[in-house]
Parts: structure tokens; sequence; C-alpha cells
């Protein structure tokens, strides 16, 4: 795989992964199920200090930051932005932008690179552009499930089955948010249903903090 996108030391817990340039244009050329959306990478950083470095502009990719804990900050179109707990910040492609973390309370966060042909109306869809790239997720574990679901599939490797898998995860990702930012209310039933989804999730994940 290629570089970290994150500045600094790696951090305990840390986990990312990019895939090689080759590989992606390979998936879009030879793979037709890819090439409306495809994973370009993903990672999960706890407590992450430092900068994002930017993502390859010239692959025409989307990054996805869902921050779980903390605060962290983007500078994207000349705005400043604070991103806390429960945000999705989404920065379109071609577009420069600078990230960081906060110095006293530095953000935890889930990513990934998405590009493809429908790429472009899953933003729309989800109302992100390069003025307003923040929409409010709220602590959604389902959410970070997917996230974790995508990340761990390409660190199962690179296939073509693997990057099927971890494109549709990233769809059904993708669609979670967009359902989440057309409903303007949430009811009890919600709190029964994350209770229920963190103990399955808990129970699934035994060997991490």
């Amino acid at each position: 795989m290629v570089n970290h996108p994150t500045k600094g030391p790696r951090l305990e817990g840390q986990r990312e992964i990019l895939l090689p340039e080759r590989v992606v244009k390979a998936a879009l050329r030879e793979r037709s199920l890819l090439r409306g959306l495809l994973t370009a990478g993903a990672g999960y950083s706890p407590k992450a200090t430092g900068h994002l470095r930017p993502h390859p502009q010239r692959l025409h990719q989307a990054l996805l930051i869902y921050c779980v804990k903390g605060v962290g900050w983007c500078e994207l179109a000349g705005q400043l932005h604070t991103v806390r707990a429960g945000d999705l910040l989404v920065l379109p492609p071609d577009v420069p932008y600078t990230c960081g973390a906060h110095v006293a309370n530095p953000w935890t966060i889930h990513w990934a690179c998405a590009l493809g042909a429908n790429l472009a109306e899953y933003l729309n869809e989800l109302g992100v552009s390069a003025q307003t790239p923040l929409v409010w997720m709220g602590e959604d574990l389902q959410l970070a499930r997917l996230f974790n679901e995508v990340l761990q599939t390409l660190e199962n490797g690179s296939s073509f089955l693997h990057l099927l898998q971890a494109s549709h995860a990233l769809a059904h990702l993708l669609a979670v948010s967009i359902r989440h930012r057309h409903e303007r209310t949430r009811d009890a039933s919600d709190v029964v249903e994350k209770v229920a989804q963190a103990i399955i999730y808990m129970s699934e994940h035994l060997d991490q903090p």
C-alpha cells in the first residue's frame, strides 16, 4: 500500500490503508461493477494529532471523515470549519483543503476515500459542497460499523472481491448518511436500537479497546 494520509508518529490503535494508484486505475478500467463507486482507502485514528495530508487530487477522490470524539477543524474554500463529535465532514474532489485536530481535545475519526462515476450524485443527495462540507450524524454506531467494515475489508486484500465488498459497504454508508440528512426527527425507539447495536458491535470486537 502507499503512504499514510496523516502526518506525525503512528498512534496506538491507528489503522489506515490507501490503495496504490495503479490498483485504483486498473479497477476502474477493468471492472464495470466498481466504476460507479470505488473505495480507494480507509482508516481509523484515535485522538489523532497533527494535520491530514491532502488526498491525491489527480484521482478525483472525495474524503469522508466521521468525527466520533473530540474536536477538529478544516479550512476549505477559504472558510474555517469546526468539526465536532457527530459531524460527518465531506471533502469534495479537486478542492484544496487543510485539516487538523484541536490541540487540547484532538478528534477521533473514521475516514474513507471514494471516487467513481456516481460519486457526484451521492454528494448531491448528501447536500455537501466546498461551502457546506458538514452534515450532522450524531452518535451513530451503524455508521461507525460501516466505516470499520470498509477498512477491515481493504485490510484483508485488494482483489476484485475485496474491492467490491468494500465499495458496497461504502455505498451503504452513504445511503445511511443521506437518510440521516433527510430525517429531521428521531423517536425514542432509536435509543433502544442503538443499545442493541452497541451490544452487537462490542461482542464482535472483544479484542479491541
